[in-house]
């Protein structure tokens, strides 16, 4: 991101998300490789591989949710059950539905799932938008 890139808002709220973005910030998002960093914190015990992704502090109201509908018993994960149902396709309220869909049929049959439609994903570059979401693709 570009340093006149909004700091107050998640990137989905942003009404032209690609003005801010870097060549070089556009390869590590179109690859995840901005999501290696996270792979540490998988290995020191800190996230999981697979679980709700974490937060901005500016998403307080899906925080209220997820508090609500017991998520946070879950480790954070790297990729999980709504990333893979949507990515940045997916709102507040969905993000929070499927992440206790998760909570509720977490297990390896569940990870393994959730792992393969994340590589399917990533290599598909699928349910990728930089901005405001005008339809549901």
């Amino acid at each position: 991101m570009k340093s006149t890139a909004p700091h107050d808002c998640p990137t989905k709220d942003f009404l032209d998300g690609e003005q801010y973005i870097t060549k070089w910030g556009r390869f590590l998002r179109d690859t995840s490789i901005d999501e290696l960093p996270q792979l540490f914190q998988v290995l020191t015990g800190k996230m999981s591989l697979i679980g709700p992704r974490p937060l901005i502090p500016q998403e307080e109201a899906v925080h209220k949710m997820r508090e609500q509908a017991g998520v946070y018993q879950l480790r954070p994960g790297m990729t999980g059950w709504a990333q893979v149902n949507g990515r940045d396709f997916v709102g507040d309220e969905d993000k929070v539905r499927l992440d206790e869909e998760y909570l509720q049929n977490v297990g390896i049959k569940m990870d393994f799932k959730v792992f393969g439609m994340t590589i399917k994903k990533v290599l598909a570059k699928k349910d990728i938008s930089e901005g405001k979401i005008t339809e549901n693709v």
